[in-house]
């Protein structure tokens, strides 16, 4: 796995819109575990693909399993693609 650059505000990437995830390879199941580390390092609740610069749509979230429990963990993780 690896950390992932996260892009900021202004850059132009972040205004793209994201082309659709067709069907879930190893290409795509790697970039969801990438985004899925770099989130939890940045650190953060959501990560979508393009603000690492992937064009795609595919976001990692993690969802606390209660309010108390968000300022001891982030939950449980998740991502998939997003729908179209």
């Amino acid at each position: 796995m690896a950390l992932l650059r996260i892009l900021q505000y202004p850059d132009s990437a972040l205004k793209q819109r994201a082309r659709p995830v067709e069907n879930i390879d190893g290409q795509v199941a790697e970039l969801i575990e990438n985004m899925a580390e770099t989130m939890y390092a940045a650190p953060g609740v959501g990560l979508a693909a393009t603000q690492v610069g992937i064009d795609r749509r595919v976001i990692a979230s993690s969802i606390p399993r209660s309010p108390s429990a968000r300022a001891r963990s982030y939950g449980k993780k998740a991502a998939s693609p997003s729908p179209s």
